[in-house]
């Protein structure tokens, strides 16, 4: 495991590579695509392992930080998803870089899932698994709403209840987003598959909110392999926000499906 920078000179990206274990190299490398905000931090543990684990499978993995998440350079509240997208593409080439491959399987969940199906639609991509994507953004962002009004009033969160009125009307759970994200994200439906062209879809969803209703024209049945796993990852639960998304049957799918 070795973190690095890379992408633009002047606004870097931190990066983490999982070189190949056990002598038996594939073919292919991993981009995990993590999601934003608290969700970002919730989920970190499990893609670390995961990328532990499909490294000890003989892959290379990255697994990286957006612009203006966690240790890449840049302000969250500055950054779009078109950001995003592009940090995606850097990410993609900085991986076939360092592992001299060209043949990339990407994983991607909540938003990062999202992210990563419209930013990769024409890269090239051979197995894309979608981990509970964000499909319908005005759900997202009304479920964001929500947390942030149970938590400014939760004792479990200030011992003095605040008032919602006099914190910012685009904070959420301690993230303010641009008016152009929320504009990006004021959608019924922000997730672009039809233009895709990864050879294979994995779509893993423990939430019906994430449910992708049919298989994109470029793939037959037996290439879009969409499955209900009985996981509570209790997204949208203010008891969760701040406890880790632990190696669920979603995590494990993915091993099994690309070990």
């Amino acid at each position: 495991m070795h973190p690095f920078y890379f992408g633009k000179t002047e606004q870097p990206l931190y990066g983490v590579i999982h070189n190949p274990s056990g002598g038996n190299y594939r073919n292919s490398a991993i981009l995990l695509c993590n999601s934003i905000g608290y969700e970002n931090i919730r989920c970190h543990r499990a893609l670390r392992w995961l990328a532990n684990q499909l490294s000890e499978s003989g892959y290379y993995v990255l697994r990286f930080d957006y612009s203006g998440v966690g240790d890449s350079s840049g302000t969250f509240e500055d950054k779009d998803m078109s950001h995003w997208k592009e940090d995606i593409l850097l990410a993609k080439e900085e991986l076939c870089a360092i592992s001299g491959l060209q043949t990339i399987d990407c994983v991607g969940i909540r938003l990062g899932a999202t992210l990563a199906c419209n930013a990769l639609s024409d890269a090239g991509i051979k197995t894309l698994a979608l981990l509970d994507p964000i499909i319908n953004g005005n759900d997202y962002l009304r479920t964001l709403d929500r947390l942030q009004d149970e938590v400014v009033k939760s004792p479990m969160w200030f011992q003095v209840p605040r008032e919602r009125k006099k914190i910012p009307g685009n904070e959420f759970l301690g993230y303010r987003y641009s008016p152009t994200l929320l504009q990006q994200l004021s959608e019924d439906n922000i997730i672009d598959d039809s233009q895709q062209t990864a050879s294979r879809l994995l779509h893993l969803y423990t939430d019906e909110s994430a449910v992708i209703e049919t298989a994109p024209a470029n793939l037959n049945d037996t290439d879009f392999i969409s499955e209900h796993l009985l996981d509570d990852s209790k997204w949208g639960q203010l008891e969760s926000i701040d406890s880790s998304l632990i190696a669920n049957h979603a995590v494990d799918r993915v091993i099994q499906e690309l070990s």
